[in-house]
């Protein structure tokens, strides 16, 4: 037994085992002796816990799908509804600390019981003196029910016969069984609206199991259609909004439901979906439906044998995986889990649209050890039908330096270029396997380039490379070996790419005068804000008072081009002038990253009382915090004037006033200046600092609640959300894999 387990533990890494359950009665069901009991479950739990992690399943295809679920786990789900999970199961599981999955069928909540269960109902409660049932499905005379097996058998027949009926046939066919049953007959108990808000209660975690339980694959689409978003509306309707996995009614790919019924799910909103055919999750598998079994042995030996022998199971292709016509790998190292970058959500939110627009997503990315912060708020909203992949990177400066010093060589063109090895023999793999028509790679990594450029050039496939940014400006300070390297490398990509993405005209501007040979294969898609974000968002101020104004800066500070120097010196000014008092203001640097840098600053000029660095915060709450500010703070150099960053389309979707400390010939100052709301200061005169954060100061000071009002509407901004964004990239990938088609590829 104990080699049982090492085994499991050793080949269950990287994997997750998803186990299905129904009632559990405390005792054996006379009617159905096999049924799972309560006692062998709490067995296998116990046995469970000495190898594997126990999460609910929304969290851990979070933790698989980051790369963060380094040991085996394992998930406990369970199907329908029934009292028994309220009176024991449940709180059971909480006693242990413990989650479970809750897959409900919805049409219970309304006083509806399982067709299933009334056949077991029926057919239990016959007088005991009835020897036979006779006119009913799954018999051609009579069925025996003379015994307890008989009626064993009698039940398998019956759900057998009506299993795949339609369900107005097998609404009549349980109207003449519970008839013959006499008219003391009494159905089944439901699982209510109370039971669903105790379950819950109890933490555990609530998805849908369709409305009536019929097999999909014998309902029209209309009806398949209704069956899958409307269970989801009813849980909603009791506990609220909420992130969901999904439960196909009998669960067999190809038979109970197709590769339509998968894509309904993924368009009613479901988190994932799991079925019935066994094996286990990994990175490879569609997580619309996950694999789950139940380990029927009766020993603890011959259940972690089972568990050993689903590990080992060979993976197959799903039989009811959706095709779009097009499919595309996308190369990003800034990916969910990584936290604190805003490039992640560029990323996140092309992957997001794209499958909308028709494109089969596979996404190339790196092993979350490779990121300095890891968070998997994000993960909820990567799609749960795009491939994922992940290849090894290690941080030179934090993996392979020897106190703190390495060769710089081994950082070029990035800290993580070892991730490039992987991600090439990866990226081609998923190329020939996914049949992949188009690659697209993103700065501000150029290994994601180096990947993604050499996958395009072996597989013979047309390659985006979206820079975003320029890779090195005129006035550049860096080592000889970066400058020579990494200007030989952007015109590398830039020659080599079918077309290229930036961010702003500017950009755009600068690449085909360094590139001659490019223009009108250089494309400008913006940064943008994501409107699903900001869906129920309420301003927060996150531990201020209401009558100081705050000033926000949300997000990286580099002391250099994004300087505060000139704004603390006039903060100092005016409060030692008595023009404004330090306990009405702050000045607060939410995530800046140069902390230390951002106080020693404020130091310097005495304005510690009035500056406020704050840690960072998940990224709803930013968002929040941007709603509540009463003034949001840009500060860009003259180095940047080609670029705008991310930051200012959230700034602008919060609908507050904005206070750009700019360069105002760069192309920030003239982005900001085309919407309500926005004063563009130069970021070195100090007198126009002055004056504009005086009139903050005393506006708001006059009248709070109406410094407070909107300054602009959504409207006006929509234009600017990434995913009009996504939109314009599907059509330009689209655009270039017809090109393709009719003419030779580059590369």
């Amino acid at each position: 037994m104990p080699m049982m387990l090492s085994l499991t533990r050793r080949f269950g890494r990287g994997k997750l085992t998803i186990l299905s359950f129904h009632r559990l009665p405390l005792e054996a069901q006379c009617i159905d002796p096999h049924e799972y009991s309560f006692e062998r479950f709490q067995d296998l739990v116990r046995e469970l816990q000495a190898s594997f992690r126990i999460l609910a399943l929304t969290e851990a295809v979070d933790l698989l799908r980051a790369g963060l679920l380094k040991e085996p786990a394992v998930v406990l789900t369970f199907d329908d509804g029934y009292k028994s999970w309220i009176e024991h199961v449940a709180p059971w599981l909480k006693a242990q600390g413990l989650r479970g999955t809750f897959f409900i069928t919805t049409a219970q909540l309304r006083g509806q019981p399982l067709w299933n269960e009334r056949i077991e109902s029926a057919i239990h409660h016959l007088p005991p003196e009835q020897k036979e049932l006779a006119g009913v499905p799954g018999a051609t005379l009579g069925l025996d029910v003379s015994t307890r097996e008989r009626r064993v058998d009698a039940v398998r027949l019956v759900t057998a016969a009506l299993k795949y009926q339609p369900q107005a046939h097998r609404h009549e066919a349980m109207a003449e069984l519970e008839r013959r049953c006499g008219p003391s007959y009494v159905g089944p108990a439901c699982f209510d609206a109370d039971d669903l808000r105790a379950l819950q209660a109890m933490g555990m975690e609530i998805g849908a199991h369709s409305v009536n339980h019929p097999i999909l694959s014998c309902c029209t689409e209309e009806e398949a259609e209704r069956e899958i978003r409307d269970s989801r509306a009813d849980i909603e309707a009791i506990l609220g909004p909420m992130r969901m996995p999904f439960a196909y009614p009998n669960g067999e790919p190809g038979k109970d439901y197709t590769s339509r019924h998968v894509d309904m799910v993924r368009q009613a909103g479901y988190a994932c979906g799991v079925s019935t055919q066994k094996g286990y999750a990994s990175l490879d598998s569609c997580f619309l439906q996950l694999r789950r079994f139940t380990p029927w042995g009766a020993t603890p030996g011959s259940r972690a044998f089972q568990l050993l022998g689903n590990l080992l199971r060979a993976p197959a292709p799903d039989p009811a995986r959706p095709a779009r016509p097009h499919a595309a790998l996308m190369v990003a190292f800034h990916f969910p889990p990584q936290a604190g970058s805003s490039g992640v959500l560029r990323s996140l939110n092309f992957a997001k649209i794209l499958p909308e627009a028709g494109w089969d997503v596979s996404l190339l990315s790196a092993t979350a050890n490779a990121y300095e912060r890891t968070s998997v708020d994000l993960m909820a909203q990567v799609p749960p039908d795009i491939r994922l992949d992940r290849a090894l990177a290690l941080d030179v400066r934090r993996d392979l330096s020897i106190r703190g010093k390495y060769p710089e060589l081994l950082a070029m063109p990035d800290r993580w270029s070892s991730w490039c090895l992987g991600g090439i023999r990866r990226g081609v793999r998923l190329v020939r396997s996914r049949q992949v028509q188009l690659v697209w790679s993103t700065y501000p990594l150029l290994s994601a380039h180096l990947i993604g450029g050499m996958v395009a050039r072996w597989t013979g496939r047309p390659w985006i490379a979206e820079f975003r940014d320029p890779v090195y400006h005129e006035d550049w300070e860096a080592s000889r070996l970066k400058r020579w390297l990494l200007p030989r490398l952007e015109g590398w990509a830039v020659r080599r790419a079918t077309c290229c993405v930036v961010t702003t005209d500017g950009a755009r501007q600068l690449f085909e005068r360094r590139y001659p040979e490019a223009r009108g294969r250089v494309h400008v898609i913006e940064n943008g804000y994501d409107e699903g974000s900001f869906d129920g968002a309420q301003a927060q101020r996150l531990d201020l008072a209401p009558e100081r104004l705050l000033m926000l800066h949300s997000g990286a500070i580099y002391p250099k081009e994004r300087d505060p120097s000139s704004l603390f010196r006039v903060m100092a000014r005016l409060r030692d002038s008595g023009r404004i008092d330090a306990s009405r203001l702050c000045v607060r640097f939410r995530a800046p990253g140069a902390d230390q840098a951002i106080r020693d600053l404020a130091q310097k000029f005495g304005v510690q009382d009035m500056v406020d660095v704050a840690g960072p915060v998940p990224y709803r709450q930013a968002l929040q915090e941007m709603m509540g500010a009463e003034v949001l703070l840009v500060f860009q150099g003259a180095a940047f004037n080609n670029q705008i960053p991310a930051k200012i389309y959230e700034y602008l979707r919060a609908l507050r006033p904005i206070l750009a400390l700019v360069d105002c010939e760069g192309i920030t100052a003239r982005r900001l200046s085309q919407f309500e709301g926005v004063r563009n200061v130069d970021v070195l005169d100090e007198q126009a600092i002055e004056a504009a954060l005086l009139q903050s100061y005393d506006a708001f000071l006059a009248d709070p609640a109406a410094f407070r009002a909107p300054v602009r509407t959504v409207e006006a901004v929509s234009h600017t959300s990434r995913q009009h964004g996504a939109w314009q990239l599907a059509q330009l990938m689209t655009s270039v894999d017809a090109r393709s088609n009719d003419a030779p590829l580059r590369g």
